[in-house]
């Protein structure tokens, strides 16, 4: 079954994988789902063009929280540690405009835990076990070709959420 990765960010060094939420589709594709309901009238046909979808998060029609989370989908974000709070909060809040809020309230829980780990610069999401890890990266002048975790202080591929 798919899953759903969080990752702790150190400030230097590769990235830790620290939880899996069983079946992804009870993460992202859920909150893009979701959303597209709500606010496109568009059913579960979404994944012929995400755009819409994705440009809610600037739709000032869409609670503020609810944008926090479908941002919290994207592509190589990152939360820092300070912002943690904030984004747990908007995942419990998730439950309380949609009557399904997948394994967003595990993923706050574990949000909360991380706030307080001061080894923890930030965090980032790998959405779906089923698509390529983002989070890899492949040094080809190595002399083994090795793949690592994304390291923060060298990678530069992300973008904070807040």
């Amino acid at each position: 079954m798919s899953y759903t990765q969080l990752f702790k960010v150190p400030e230097r060094g590769e990235i830790e994988l620290v939880a899996e939420f069983q079946n992804a589709h009870r993460g992202a594709f859920l909150v893009w789902l979701n959303l597209a309901e709500r606010y496109l009238g568009i059913g579960p046909m979404i994944m012929r063009d995400m755009q819409p979808v994705w440009d809610l998060a600037e739709d000032e029609r869409v609670p503020f929280e609810l944008r926090i989370v479908l941002m919290s989908t994207f592509d190589n974000v990152m939360v820092k540690r300070a912002d943690l709070p904030t984004v747990a909060t908007a995942f419990e809040e998730y439950w309380r405009f949609f009557a399904d809020g997948g394994h967003l309230d595990e993923q706050a829980k574990k949000l909360r835990e991380l706030a307080e780990d001061e080894t923890c610069y930030a965090v980032c999401w790998n959405q779906t076990s089923v698509n390529c890890d983002t989070w890899r990266v492949y040094d080809a002048d190595e002399d083994d070709n090795r793949q690592r975790f994304y390291d923060m202080s060298r990678d530069t591929g992300h973008w904070f959420l807040f």
